[in-house]
């Protein structure tokens, strides 16, 4: 479940002025994923209903419906 506030966090982060403050980008679709996996980035968490990424071994990843992706 996402929390409210990670929602805020996340949708603020279309703005470029937010993407500054917080130092966070958000990164959309399957293969985009798995290469910042395997990349020298951190992962701050990863909310995900694909199949495709449940193979990553993530302690910050979290399953959610297709609702709360679409907040």
């Amino acid at each position: 479940m996402v929390s409210k506030n990670q929602i805020k966090l996340i949708t603020s982060l279309q703005q470029k002025k937010y993407r500054s403050i917080e130092n966070y980008f958000f990164a959309e679709g399957v293969k985009v994923i798995q290469e910042l996996v395997q990349s020298n980035f951190e992962l701050e968490h990863l909310f995900t209903n694909q199949n495709d990424l449940m193979k990553y071994q993530l302690q910050k990843k979290t399953i959610v419906s297709d609702t709360d992706l679409k907040k």
